[in-house]
């Protein structure tokens, strides 16, 4: 829907909308005026809180303290609202009534004397005795339950409970000020004035009490806070103290640094041990080496000792045995002298080697490598010496690392309890000075008490009335909108086009039938503005009619009663007056409105048409009426049927249809035939072959269903033999 649619709408309803409003202001006028006279008292209570959360000069929290401060109001209004509060206010406003002879609830005070007696001594105990505050929670099946549920019975008959007071206070923050405003309304001046500064009063002696409790409270824990760290503190500092004897911890930092020195010069020693003992054992390799050449040389010369002595012993015994022989034997002789030549040569090798020379230097050697074996085995040890205090130097710097991290954690320990003991030690002193505020300054107070108001609140009827005038005005037309929204009848030729998407031939006003006088209709320019657009409707279709060189035309409907005979009759006459003659033949064999309309009117009987008929088999179906208007030999004549249940297919079986209306298209220019709705019978559809044409009157007031789909689907589907559609009974604003 576009604006102007919109408008348009408005427009149209715009009487209904202007009474909708009108009403609403005028009953919310009466109404208004009707009400009991309001009467409103306002008591102003300092805070203090502004003066309590003042940053300090230089503090980092200047940002965060407008927030803290909203937060402080927000909660003391909330705590003003609580049904704490408002029960000792409800206490004292029972008190009152039921002591006082001028009660503010006056029915209220008659029915509780009803309920309970005349004598209230006991139900004034009931209020003066008792903690109203603990009273809430107390469970209903206790002597202090049943206690309180009486009280809460009185409270409700005398209209003092929390529901029925609480919504008449109004608590708000003044605007950037340290005070709250706290109004109640009511019927009474006096008993607005007492309910506001009675709420005041209590709630200041609730406040300073429970905050004196919270802050006594308060510095008992922190009392007890103190001990517990001081505790805590002694403890963390013996634990140090134990440890350091314990583990011989007098200054770590030197005593790693001591350590570390000591393991950088035993490593070097260390390394020194080590180089040595591959240069000792290469030195015992080469002595072996040595000692073994030498022990070589020496193996020879005795070799040579002992052939030496050998041969000697030979010669002697050959010296013996020659002489024995007689000093004749001469191979002895040359056996000796062989020999002695082998000894002479054996005695002249060895003549330069010194025996004495070889045994000095063999023991040389083996001093040499006693020597060398005990230095090796002095590195050795050394080294291995050296492995085992390295391990133990390093042992104990681990040692003293894991000590270090133990006493850097109990430093750690004892300094976090220091500063937490430092804390609750400030938090004391803060607690005290804020009790000191509060309980010395007295900064939460009563600034102005609500006094009895000399004029009742002004009712402001011509302000209300006309807001209400104003909702009423914007209700109406919304609702105005919504029904038109989910109304889906086609009631304009645009809303047609948007749900039949087929051609729209024409349209045709809604006008009453019954003021339709055809015969001055056409003549006359007094019947009206309808009645002007309806002729004008009804030649724009006749020209198109006319236009189309057709003569058979069956007009149908989709549903039922949307002005298919009226249209009929209407444009059968509209041709008549331009020289047509015109045949209408009744063919709705359900529902032959035709036929009984024609029946009521005229007695005259067309015998050629009636001689047609027979001759084509059909008089048991049809019967002429004659003519129904006639001028200048022009007219419209009627044929009329017999009302059935039979289809037009079932009624024209074996019959010779076609050939009538082939006979009658000789005498008329215009054949009209109707055709029950297309949602409910097929006689359309079977009546379709007989006509040249189909025009469709469609009502604006149909809801397009399923089967009106289906019905449009088929009337499309007849391309070029479907004309168009008429929609009819259409409201003159639709066609604006």
């Amino acid at each position: 829907m576009d604006l102007l649619l919109l408008f348009k709408i408005l427009w149209r309803r715009k009487f209904i909308i202007l009474a909708v409003s009108l009403a609403a202001a005028a009953l919310t006028y009466y109404m208004v005026g009707k009400q009991a006279p309001v009467y409103k008292s306002t008591a102003t209570l300092s805070t203090g809180i502004m003066n309590l959360g003042m940053p300090s000069v230089g503090s980092n929290n200047s940002y965060i303290q407008p927030y803290k401060i909203e937060h402080s109001f927000n909660n003391l209004i909330e705590l003003l609202k609580s049904r704490a509060i408002m029960g000792l206010l409800s206490n004292k406003l029972a008190i009152r009534d039921l002591k006082s002879d001028v009660a503010f609830n006056k029915a209220g005070k008659k029915a509780v004397k009803a309920k309970y007696g005349d004598d209230l001594s006991g139900i004034l105990n009931l209020f003066e005795t008792g903690d109203i505050v603990k009273e809430v929670d107390i469970p209903a099946n206790s002597a202090k339950g049943e206690r309180a549920a009486k009280k809460a019975d009185v409270l409700k008959m005398l209209g003092y409970d929390y529901s029925d007071i609480n919504w008449k206070f109004q608590i708000i923050r003044v605007p950037n000020t340290d005070f709250v405003d706290i109004s109640f309304e009511s019927d009474d001046a006096e008993f607005s004035s007492f309910a506001v500064n009675n709420l005041s009063d209590v709630f200041i002696d609730y406040y300073l009490t429970t905050e004196n409790q919270d802050k006594n409270s308060s510095n008992r824990y922190l009392d007890n806070m103190v001990a517990q760290r001081k505790r805590d503190l002694e403890e963390k500092q013996n634990r140090l103290k134990d440890y350091k004897m314990q583990n011989d911890v007098i200054n770590i930092e030197i005593q790693t640094k001591g350590l570390s020195s000591q393991i950088k010069a035993l490593e070097a020693k260390r390394q020194e041990e080590y180089r040595k003992i591959p240069s000792l054992e290469n030195t015992i390799k080469n002595i072996d080496k040595h000692m073994d050449e030498t022990s070589a040389e020496y193996s020879d010369l005795q070799v040579r000792n002992r052939k030496i002595e050998t041969l000697r012993s030979q010669i002697a015994e050959l010296d013996r045995a020659f002489i024995d022989g007689g000093g004749k034997d001469d191979a002895l002789l040359a056996k000796k002298n062989r020999l002695r030549r082998d000894l002479e040569a054996i005695v002249s090798a060895s003549a330069t080697q010194a025996a004495p020379n070889v045994n000095s230097n063999i023991e040389n050697l083996r001093a040499q490598r006693r020597q060398a074996e005990i230095e090796l085995d002095i590195a050795k040890s050394n080294a291995q010496n050296m492995d085992i205090e390295l391990a133990e130097l390093k042992a104990n710097l681990r040692s003293i690392a894991s000590k270090e991290i133990t006493f850097d954690e109990l430093q750690r320990e004892l300094q976090i309890e220091k500063q937490e003991y430092i804390d609750v030690v400030e938090k004391v002193g803060r607690s005290q000075v804020d009790k000191d505020l509060i309980l010395g300054q007295t900064q939460m107070k009563v600034m102005e008490y609500g006094f009895p108001a000399a004029y009742p609140k002004n009712k402001n009827r011509k302000m209300m009335a006309g807001f209400a005038g104003l909702v009423g005005l914007a209700l109406s037309s919304v609702l105005m909108l919504f029904f038109a929204f989910i109304d889906v009848a086609i009631n304009s030729p645009r809303r047609f086009q948007q749900f039949t998407q087929m051609p729209l031939l024409e349209t045709i006003n809604k006008i009453n039938p019954k003021k339709v006088d055809l015969a001055n209709l056409f003549i006359t320019n007094q019947g009206g503005k309808k009645l002007e657009i309806f002729k004008q409707q009804l030649r724009k279709i006749r020209h198109q009619i006319e236009n189309t060189n057709k003569q058979v035309f069956l007009v149908s409907s989709i549903q039922e009663k949307e002005g298919k005979t009226f249209f009929i009759l209407n444009m059968a006459y509209a041709l008549s007056l331009n020289n047509k003659k015109v045949l209408i033949i009744d063919t709705n064999f359900r529902n032959n409105s035709l036929s009984q309309i024609q029946a009521g009117e005229t007695a005259n009987y067309s015998s050629e048409n009636i001689q047609l008929i027979g001759e084509n088999e059909l008089t048991q179906d049809f019967v002429s009426t004659g003519v129904m208007y006639e001028k200048n030999g022009s007219g419209v004549d009627t044929i009329c049927c017999q009302s059935t249940n039979r289809s037009p297919a079932e009624v024209l079986a074996g019959k010779n249809f076609n050939n009538l209306l082939t006979n009658l298209k000789t005498k008329y220019d215009c054949i009209f035939l109707e055709g029950a709705a297309l949602n409910n019978y097929a006689d359309t559809r079977e009546l379709a072959g007989f006509a040249d044409t189909i025009i469709a009157v469609v009502s604006a007031d149909t809801v397009i269903n399923e089967k009106s789909k289906a019905s449009l689907d088929y009337l499309k589907a007849l391309d070029g033999k479907f004309l168009g559609a008429i929609l009819n009974k259409v409201q003159l604003h639709n066609l604006e």
